[in-house]
């Protein structure tokens, strides 16, 4: 079941038994640049780099002292921000917290996908009433 809503995520799940899903979330290139330059502003604003002001560095600077610590930022900015719209999106309700299941790295310029395994609330079904007896 693939789905595409007015959001640019395109959203793959799969039955993995009664109550476990598997959750294929794959982000466009542009949702994932943004992702990149907000942790990289909001790490200029604070960065000390010696010879510069704080503040001031050049970008192409900050990102070779301290890019390991933005791709781990941006990979948990998009799995959680865009995991809980995907959900919600497929009209999955949680029970337990997501298990993320695949190894992505995000990368600048590039798509990023990731596949989480997520329990659900089971469907319930009423028990059958006992048909009355004549007596």
């Amino acid at each position: 079941m693939s789905s595409q809503a007015a959001s640019d995520l395109r959203v793959e799940t799969r039955e993995e038994g009664p109550v476990a899903r598997w959750v294929e979330v794959d982000v466009p290139a542009a949702r994932v640049d943004q992702a990149f330059a907000r942790a990289y502003r909001a790490l200029g604003k604070n960065a000390r780099v010696r010879g510069f002001r704080p503040g001031k560095a050049p970008l192409g600077m900050i990102k070779k002292l301290y890019g390991g610590n933005v791709i781990s930022e941006v990979h948990e900015e998009l799995v959680n921000k865009n995991l809980f719209s995907a959900l919600s999106e497929q009209s999955l309700r949680p029970i337990a917290s997501p298990v993320l299941d695949s190894q992505a790295i995000p990368r600048a310029n590039e798509a990023f996908d990731f596949t989480v395994v997520v329990d659900i609330m089971p469907k319930l079904v009423p028990a059958c009433q006992t048909p009355a007896t004549d007596g």
